[in-house]
């Protein structure tokens, strides 16, 4: 059983943008999956550097269809990335530093901070896109 299952409540309704928060999700379902089978101190580390490198082709699609569009909050959006790939830049060295990298620490920070992000900051743009014809 997942920790996070996608519901209609987290979509943006922007297609693009919805596939890529699944993936997020996938990867925190995986060290979930990992963790239930005693094994999250193997899979913290492929899973934040995972998270790392997927995180950032996200962030750089999403904040491209925002600038192309013109969205009035992109700053204010574009220093929320910069603060959670900061974060996941502190895990990645931690857990290349540190093998045993906590997983439950990190999987309740992915889930905490994705989920908010998502349904509170994400939701706010999607409006905005689809009147400019992105869906």
């Amino acid at each position: 059983m997942p920790i996070v299952v996608w519901n209609d409540s987290y979509s943006v309704s922007v297609k693009q943008c919805d596939d890529q928060h699944k993936t997020l999700f996938a990867i925190m379902n995986e060290l979930f999956d990992a963790m239930r089978v005693g094994k999250g101190k193997d899979a913290v580390r492929p899973a934040v550097d995972k998270l790392a490198g997927y995180t950032a082709t996200h962030f750089r699609a999403e904040e491209q269809l925002l600038r192309s569009t013109k969205y009035a909050d992109l700053t204010a959006h574009l220093a929320l990335h910069k603060k959670f790939e900061e974060e996941v830049g502190k895990l990645k060295k931690d857990t290349d530093l540190n093998n045993s990298a906590n997983s439950i620490a990190v999987l309740e920070f992915l889930k905490n901070w994705l989920s908010d992000h998502i349904l509170k900051v994400d939701h706010q743009y999607g409006p905005h896109l689809n009147a400019k014809g992105v869906y």
